[in-house]
């Protein structure tokens, strides 16, 4: 849904998405895997961005515990302007 916010939006040239375990608390699916607990697609389960170091301007996580991927974020973003944004879950949310 967001790719296509940004594509109608035209500004699909500067933005790109990602949708993969950044934390790194589940693990790679296999052929056998009955666990809903599994990466995407793709997803190794490892974490991180899978994407060079300090090669973005910034990232923004919609994620229940955020702070788990900062470390990978800091590896990730530019050194002195990357940035880092945050959706935070409201109290009913983690409820």
């Amino acid at each position: 849904a967001a790719a296509l916010e940004f594509e109608k939006n035209g500004v699909d040239h500067l933005v790109s998405v990602h949708h993969r375990d950044v934390c790194g608390k589940t693990t790679a699916p296999t052929t056998t895997d009955t666990n809903t607990d599994v990466c995407p697609t793709g997803d190794d389960g490892t974490g991180g961005f899978q994407l060079p170091p300090h090669s973005v301007d910034a990232i923004f996580l919609d994620l229940p515990e955020p702070w788990e991927a900062v470390p990978h974020a800091a590896l990730t973003l530019k050194p002195n302007i990357g940035k880092l944004g945050c959706y935070s879950p409201c109290l009913e949310q983690t409820q």
